[in-house]
């Protein structure tokens, strides 16, 4: 089946590039580093399209947005052979995956450390809490585990990053870091709107 897909495509592709060379209808090609999408109409700079030799102008006739478009719909549309192709890539390149997420955890993420306040945006709660890691993958921690306050609210309310404003301190040691965080639940702990648990 797999065979017989990719024999298809190739008769399709050489036949579109046939009708065009034969003038049957042209591919708009680029001018002065700029083309013309075949699907939007829009023109755009050169660095818009994905390269393709079997075009006159090394380009392929659509931009990199509709194609990003299409590729979407595509996977929409064809949820179990995607997920059947991320098992099999996952299963041949296991090794090097996780290596990659060993190395992301031990050296992207970490940063200095410092005290956040994430409050909600459209009730005003808000978190107080400290870290050394980037204030995304704290997030996504709280939002993984659901078991602080922070987690609870984020689960409850369907929140993202996005839906919080974010304060942070920047400290110089994680002990200066935990005394602040320390020092700004006890002021705020009574307060309904803080969403940590317990006081230090």
């Amino acid at each position: 089946m797999e065979r017989l897909k990719t024999r298809e495509e190739r008769y399709r592709r050489e036949a579109r590039v046939h009708r065009c060379l034969t003038g049957e209808y042209r591919m708009p090609l680029a001018v002065n580093g700029m083309k013309q999408c075949c699907r939007c109409g829009e023109t755009k700079p050169v660095s818009e399209y994905y390269k393709d030799k079997s075009i006159s102008d090394g380009l392929q006739c659509h931009c990199k947005h509709c194609d990003a478009k299409k590729l979407k719909q595509w996977r929409a549309e064809n949820p179990e052979r995607v997920k059947e192709h991320l098992r099999k890539y996952y299963v041949e390149n296991r090794e090097d995956i996780l290596e990659q997420k060993k190395q992301y955890r031990q050296e992207a993420i970490k940063t200095e450390p410092y005290v956040y306040i994430a409050t909600d945006r459209s009730t005003g709660c808000f978190y107080i809490g400290e870290t050394t890691t980037t204030i995304k993958e704290r997030f996504r921690d709280h939002k993984r585990f659901s078991n602080t306050g922070l987690g609870k609210h984020i689960s409850k309310h369907n929140l993202s990053l996005n839906d919080f404003e974010i304060e942070q301190h920047q400290c110089l040691s994680v002990e200066e870091s935990t005394a602040l965080e320390r020092k700004l639940i006890s002021e705020n702990i009574d307060n309904p709107l803080c969403l940590n648990e317990r006081r230090w």
